[in-house]
């Protein structure tokens, strides 16, 4: 499969998510493909710079932007995540997966 290149100007936005896990509030930040406007690609801050969590929010970021450039649609995600008892993200990624299925639907 090939990955869909981004051109280098494109529309994004941010949404601010309050993550549970973390007791923080994260700014997630999306770019679209042009012309479909589907979900290409996905940056999360919100964590102390520098720390472990920064680098795995960042990290992450970048394997789901890959992702979606590679066609992976965001629904595929949310039911593959970590759940508890009540059905809540067990993670901070779970967190994330759930407000942006909420916010984009494909």
């Amino acid at each position: 499969m090939t990955r869909l290149r981004l051109s280098p100007r494109r529309e994004s936005e941010t949404i601010k998510i309050r993550s549970v896990r973390l007791d923080k509030t994260l700014h997630v930040t999306t770019g679209v493909f042009p012309g479909n406007g589907k979900l290409a690609e996905v940056f999360v801050s919100g964590a102390k710079i520098g720390s472990d969590m920064d680098g795995l929010l960042r990290e992450w970021s970048t394997l789901l932007s890959l992702a979606l450039q590679y066609r992976m649609p965001l629904s595929d995600y949310a039911p593959n995540m970590q759940r508890n008892p009540d059905g809540s993200p067990q993670t901070v990624f779970g967190e994330i997966i759930d407000a942006l299925v909420a916010e984009k639907s494909e």
